[in-house]
């Protein structure tokens, strides 16, 4: 992937020998491993679940950029929602709202971070979204931030997430995240109703380190019940983080590797029946990120996103 965010382009063919060789070679070795009875079923289910990426060289701009495809009949899925951010100015409010209402609860000793949410720290330009923190003071804090959500914009029940983007440089005290909580509060209060971690980061942790979960009734940071896929991947770079949801499944891929599923036979409790929302922010402190404190050297931060894409199978 390039360390600049992918622009418009034409999905790569599927026809060249040189782009297809690896998606190929990974799903005869796993039919290989699996001895499938019915080999297309098999192959079908493969690509259903895991989109290949392709690198290309833009000839015009000079860098590679990183695709997606479905690999799929396009009869079999629709794109439902998206923002490729190819405007300038605040973000699109008919999809995105500035969530600056939890300045009344983030300070708080449940959480303890210390920025302050603008409408400000968030603009779109030269083809992507940039959520930026800043080391300012406002509303008694000395930090300002952004954080943006689809509530009552974009709102989805199965499917596939996907948000490619670029991390702030690796500072103490940044937390970064790409999440989903649910429209409404069905089965109660956090964390009964669920929420769903697509991509989290925080500074203190190794470079490059990235987290992806699921938080439940039974199964939560806050019990120290739930279980965490833990990623390293280029912090410089570009990258694709995405949520592939099913009736029965979570699983979480960064770029085309899966690495993170939770399986609702396995789950003691199952709030992922119902919509859920994307979230996206860039956090200061906290009681996980500012553990070992904040280096004041990382401002300003910014978490950069190129694209937000939402797929559905057609029929549901």
């Amino acid at each position: 992937p390039s360390s600049h965010p992918p622009q418009h382009a034409v999905a790569a063919s599927p026809s060249k020998p040189s782009e297809l060789k690896p998606l190929l070679c990974d799903m005869c070795k796993r039919a290989c491993a699996a001895r499938p009875t019915d080999v297309a079923a098999f192959f079908v289910a493969y690509l259903e679940r895991r989109p290949a990426f392709i690198t290309r060289t833009s000839l015009d701009a000079g860098r590679c950029d990183l695709l997606s495809e479905w690999w799929a009949p396009p009869d079999v899925y629709k794109l439902v929602w998206c923002d490729e951010f190819d405007y300038e100015g605040p973000p699109d409010d008919t999809k995105w709202e500035y969530q600056t209402s939890c300045n009344a609860w983030i300070h708080d000793e449940e959480h303890k971070e210390l920025q302050h949410y603008t409408e400000r720290n968030a603009s779109v330009d030269g083809g992507s979204l940039k959520i930026t923190a800043r080391q300012e003071e406002e509303a008694g804090c000395a930090h300002t931030s952004a954080r943006l959500r689809t509530q009552y914009r974009g709102d989805w029940l199965y499917g596939r997430v996907e948000v490619c983007a670029k991390l702030p440089r690796h500072h103490r005290g940044l937390w970064p995240a790409i999440w989903m909580l649910p429209t409404e509060d069905a089965y109660g209060r956090w964390p009964a109703s669920g929420e769903i971690d697509i991509m989290e980061h925080v500074g203190w942790k190794p470079r490059g380190t990235v987290f992806a979960g699921v938080h439940t009734a039974t199964a939560n940071h806050r019990d120290k019940t739930h279980a965490t896929a833990t990623t390293i991947v280029d912090d410089a770079q570009f990258h694709v983080y995405a949520l592939v949801w099913r009736e029965d499944a979570l699983e979480m891929f960064v770029d085309e590797k899966m690495v993170h599923r939770v399986l609702r036979a396995d789950a003691r409790d199952w709030p992922f029946d119902r919509p859920f929302y994307l979230l996206l922010n860039l956090a200061v402190g906290g009681k996980w990120a500012g553990k070992h404190g904040v280096d004041e050297e990382a401002f300003p931060a910014t978490l950069e996103v190129a694209y937000v894409r939402v797929y559905r199978e057609r029929g549901t």
